[in-house]
């Protein structure tokens, strides 16, 4: 027996080294991994700054590669996609400033195939004009920093049109201080008036990603332990990663209370929160304060809600539905579209809110390589970004938004 116990400890001990060894050699082949992963995935043209959070860098060029597409991203001096455009305007050329996020940006299509190319050839066409289209989208921006864009360099191209590419997840990080690219100015309300805070922007950190809010007892411990962990440890930010990416595991943990429905796909509850009711309220608040800006500078303002994936192919909205714990009941994809198109009625806000062009010209592409969006990117094809630019060049021509534009001139075939 004494023998036997005598045994005991140096066993012990050589298990513990050996599992510290493991540990220790899977972190660092994790870490190196981690690395490995993220040179090959998309590297975005954009930069710190501190008063939009992040900007593309200007005079770049980049060829985004991945097994869905390739495409050749360029910025020109003042860091935008699209050509040159000076501030000052010619006579007699119209010209419109989009802004928007990665919709807008499309680094998944060239810039011929750019929804805002799209809208200028499309009105220069039905015009018979030169028109310019400067294309102020970023990669992450919400309405916040879209108004901001305007602030410091959008109006300064003295548009006759201002139009604002609108999304789902929009609405909920309007009123969060990072996103996950990282921190990002945030407006708050006092009273009706909104006050910038979180400026300067603080410089990059991980933190963000694993931000415990809310939650009690077990839950909260198990949110801790996981924040704490995945600010520290490549093996486990990997092991988790993959964990989430199975379906019913993610739906799992939703359910069991210890993981939450991603934040962005929280407007699509059909019943608010008090969280979303203020996301809401704060979007509301931009919106109108961006329309009231661009008019106050003598251009028309034009929403033009995106429409989610998972609103135009329902396999989609069933992937979706059920890894994130979601039922059709609580749940809609087309609820951000419609709280937008109320909105825009009680405000007399100009909006163009469409899922049924995009679901008729996705019924009619049979073959999976015509779709309107790519399967994991989710953003749009060249086929999306044609239909939209369709769309929103034929509203302007309908309203005779631009001057020499006759009411009623459609241009979609």
């Amino acid at each position: 027996m004494a023998r036997v116990e005598s045994n005991y400890w140096p066993r012990l001990l050589l298990l513990a080294c050996s599992s510290v060894l493991m540990l220790a050699f899977a972190e660092g082949v994790s870490r190196y991994a981690e690395a490995r992963i993220a040179a090959s995935g998309l590297q975005y043209l954009t930069e710190y700054d501190a008063q939009l959070g992040w900007s593309k860098a200007a005079n770049q060029q980049r060829v985004h590669r991945t097994h869905e597409f390739e495409a050749t991203e360029r910025t020109n001096s003042r860091g935008l996609r699209g050509p040159e455009i000076p501030f000052e305007r010619t006579p007699g050329r119209p010209r419109l400033l989009m802004l928007g996020d990665s919709f807008l940006e499309g680094v998944a299509v060239e810039e011929e195939e750019l929804v805002s190319s799209v809208v200028r050839d499309h009105l220069g066409a039905a015009m018979d004009v030169q028109v310019e289209v400067v294309n102020g989208g970023t990669v992450g921006y919400s309405t916040d920093q879209e108004l901001l864009f305007y602030r410091l360099q959008g109006r300064e191209y003295a548009p006759d049109v201002t139009v604002l590419l609108f999304y789902v997840n929009d609405i909920w990080f309007n009123a969060r201080p990072r996103y996950w690219r990282g921190e990002k100015p945030q407006f708050v309300l006092e009273g009706t008036e909104l006050r910038l805070t979180n400026s300067p922007v603080p410089t990059e950190s991980r933190e963000y990603l694993y931000e415990v809010t809310g939650g009690q007892g077990l839950g909260r411990a198990v949110r801790l332990t996981d924040s704490w962990l995945g600010l520290r440890s490549a093996f486990y930010r990997l092991a988790r990663q993959a964990a989430i990416n199975v379906p019913f595991i993610h739906s799992y943990l939703i359910e069991s209370g210890l993981g939450a429905a991603p934040g962005e796909r929280m407007p699509w509850r059909k019943e608010s929160t008090p969280e979303l009711a203020e996301a809401f309220r704060m979007t509301e608040a931009l919106l109108l304060q961006l329309r009231d800006e661009t008019e106050a500078d003598g251009s028309k303002f034009v929403v033009y809600h995106v429409p989610p994936r998972a609103a135009i192919y329902a396999e989609d909205w069933a992937a979706v539905r059920d890894a994130s714990a979601m039922n059709d009941l609580e749940w809609d994809p087309t609820q951000d579209g419609l709280w937008l198109r109320t909105f825009c009625r009680e405000n007399d806000v100009d909006c163009i809110v469409d899922f049924e062009s995009f679901r008729a010209k996705a019924g009619s592409l049979s073959d999976p390589g015509e779709a309107l969006y790519f399967a994991e990117d989710t953003h749009w094809t060249a086929r999306g970004h044609a239909l939209a630019g369709r769309l929103i060049a034929d509203h302007l021509i309908e309203q005779a938004l631009l001057r020499g534009a006759e009411p009623g001139q459609a241009v979609i075939e």
